[in-house]
């Protein structure tokens, strides 16, 4: 999980943030290839993967579905609010994106 975080930061450069973006600022592109090309939401990827992973180690069933549970719910809200602003910048590039490449997080299309 981590690493795909860190080749997301890296490979994003500049267009990525931790707080969504609702504006597009001046240098912000849609950055579709790299790790990019394969995951819509690599870093998002990344921390839900490797919160469960995290949570195994610990070896308490519980712990693993609260941590899933916890991390999906997170997703599920943040992924379609930042989508609706990507979709406000980058318009149909960002719709066809969106069709062709998956999120790697179970049901958050």
């Amino acid at each position: 999980g981590q690493p795909h975080r860190t080749v997301a930061r890296y490979q994003a450069g500049r267009s990525f943030n931790q707080i969504v973006q609702e504006e597009k600022k001046g240098d912000h592109v849609l950055v579709t290839e790299g790790i990019y090309q394969y995951l819509r939401h690599p870093s998002y990827f990344g921390w839900f993967w490797w919160s469960i992973g995290m949570a195994c180690l610990l070896g308490n069933p519980i712990t693993i579905g609260a941590f899933a549970y916890a991390s999906w719910h997170f997703f599920a809200d943040r992924i379609p609010f930042e989508e609706e602003a990507l979709v406000k910048m980058f318009g149909q590039s960002y719709i066809e994106y969106r069709k062709r490449t998956p999120t790697g997080i179970p049901m958050i299309k």
